[in-house]
């Protein structure tokens, strides 16, 4: 029998009313920023998320937060649903469900030190009872980041945004959560410092039994941490499966033009460059059936009529395209 997943989605969706400055304009408009997505995260288990920017990632994240209400569809942590869950219900699911930030300048109060800004969540949820235990539990938090006890006096502009991003990981872990979303965590660091706070997440990971997601546009970061890899286009997942067979053997020509432009390290490669033709499309005005038909170099006549459905085109990988197949031009070896 399998186990529940630690976080299950099931048709989420989520869609924004744009209303016109001008007073006299009556006719709104809707985005579909989210559009009826589907996935699952076991315990112990980093699910990417990627995407060009603006195909609806960081939307995701911020509704599995619940910082963001769902337009429709099931949000699951441990096979009960929280989509729909009032504040007091949400305190319960918000000391297992953490948040990195991408931004370590932005995501830190300037007006807090480090003590300060750590131990705020342990005083929201109780687990502090004063000073001392207080004092107690940051040291050890900033230990298990790599930062120094003696630092939690300090103020963020006295850190690099290295440093700041560990304090970020601290305060995220400082409630022993199940569960974080990590979006876009290394995209403002140096890369020397990426494969540093990459490495820590997962030694927390494995230490912590931690899940992710992972929200990145960096593939190569994403291969070297996720376990499965989601690949989103105007708000919806057309591909799905685990790492190794989406970059090796993409099966969309959507992941196929991703994966063509991505950097193989310590490697010449000899990668054929897909190259995409024509813009995304305007997520007020998405294409009939499948989304991706105006660029795609497969696209037929069903294309324009029937929308596809993620189908498993390889075990545990799928797919959403009608033509759906492997490129070995893509492939990393």
């Amino acid at each position: 029998m399998n186990a529940i997943p630690l976080i299950e989605v099931q048709d989420l969706s989520k869609s924004f009313l744009l209303r016109s400055p001008l007073s006299w304009v009556t006719n709104k408009k809707t985005i579909k920023a989210v559009n009826n997505i589907n996935f699952t995260i076991k315990k112990k288990e980093t699910l990417a998320l990627v995407g060009e920017s603006g195909c609806g990632k960081s939307t995701t994240g911020k509704l599995l937060l619940r910082l963001a209400q769902p337009t429709s569809g099931r949000i699951l942590f441990e096979g009960k649903d929280f989509a729909n869950s009032n504040s007091k219900e949400m305190l319960v699911i918000r000391k297992k469900i953490q948040i990195i930030f991408q931004d370590p300048y932005g995501s830190l109060s300037p007006r807090r030190n480090i003590l300060q800004i750590i131990v705020e969540p342990l005083i929201a949820h109780g687990l502090v009872s004063n000073f001392t235990d207080q004092k107690e539990k940051v040291s050890e938090l900033l230990k298990k980041v790599g930062l120094s006890p003696d630092h939690m006096s300090r103020y963020p502009k006295e850190f690099s945004g290295g440093q700041r991003q560990r304090i970020g990981i601290a305060r995220a872990i400082a409630v022993e959560p199940a569960f974080i979303v990590a979006d876009e965590p290394v995209s403002a660091l140096d890369v020397s410092v990426q494969a540093q706070i990459v490495n820590l997440l997962q030694e927390l990971q494995e230490e912590k039994e931690l899940s992710y997601l992972f929200i990145s546009h960096d593939l190569r970061v994403v291969r070297h941490i996720a376990h499965r890899v989601a690949v989103m286009y105007l708000g919806e997942i057309i591909e799905e499966g685990p790492k190794d067979q989406i970059f090796n053997s993409p099966h969309h020509p959507y992941t196929q033009a991703l994966m063509s432009a991505a950097p193989e390290p310590g490697t010449s490669s000899d990668k054929k460059r897909i190259i995409l033709k024509g813009d995304v499309p305007s997520p007020m005005s998405i294409p009939s059936g499948c989304s991706f038909r105006t660029r795609c170099p497969l696209a037929q006549n069903i294309c324009e009529i029937e929308k596809p459905i993620l189908k498993e085109v390889f075990p545990t990988q799928y797919a959403a395209c009608h033509f759906s197949k492997p490129n070995p031009i893509t492939s990393f070896n």
